[in-house]
């Protein structure tokens, strides 16, 4: 955990480059998944895999009827605050029914 907080360090940038390790992950389309939840320990510390769905099903709706990703990620960060979380909570929900965008990853 302690290098992975180092990536924005400079002088540790031969060992820790900046520059993320990016996949298409077929799986996720052979089980039909449609959102995938990315979140530090301060998240799955109080809430287990299961739980999600029922935590999130009160998210709003976007104008073209799909959960509105933001939303879920705020709702996940709260509840896990409700819990009592003692380590960092960080929640990112990507949309996996939309088309893929192109992305370019770039570090010092």
């Amino acid at each position: 955990l302690a290098v992975s907080r180092a990536v924005g360090d400079l002088h540790l940038k031969r060992w820790v480059p900046g520059i993320p390790d990016m996949r298409e992950e077929q799986s996720l389309r052979r089980v039909r998944a449609k959102y995938l939840v990315i979140a530090s320990d301060g998240l799955w510390d109080v809430m287990a895999n299961d739980e999600i769905p029922r935590v999130v099903s009160g998210a709003k709706h976007t104008k073209d009827g799909r959960l509105d990703t933001s939303e879920m990620a705020r709702i996940l960060t709260m509840e896990a605050c409700r819990r009592h979380s003692m380590d960092n909570i960080t929640v990112v929900v990507v949309d996996l029914t939309n088309p893929p965008v192109q992305t370019q990853a770039t570090g010092l």
